[in-house]
């Protein structure tokens, strides 16, 4: 029962961070302001963090 939860939360934080990095990206193309792309970039990591942790946990 726990792995495929560690699974599924896993593939959720993953495909978080593949997004924020996209929406930074974008956001420097566009020629927002520093702090909004940093805002992004943030997020990012905080999901990559995630993932580690709960690879961690699940392993």
């Amino acid at each position: 029962m726990r792995k495929p939860l560690y699974a599924d939360a896993i593939a959720y934080f993953e495909k978080l961070e593949k997004k924020h990095a996209y929406q930074a990206n974008k956001a420097k193309w566009q020629g927002r302001s520093e702090q909004e792309i940093e805002n992004i970039q943030r997020k990012k990591e905080y999901a990559r963090l995630a993932v580690e942790a709960l690879r961690q946990m699940e392993g």
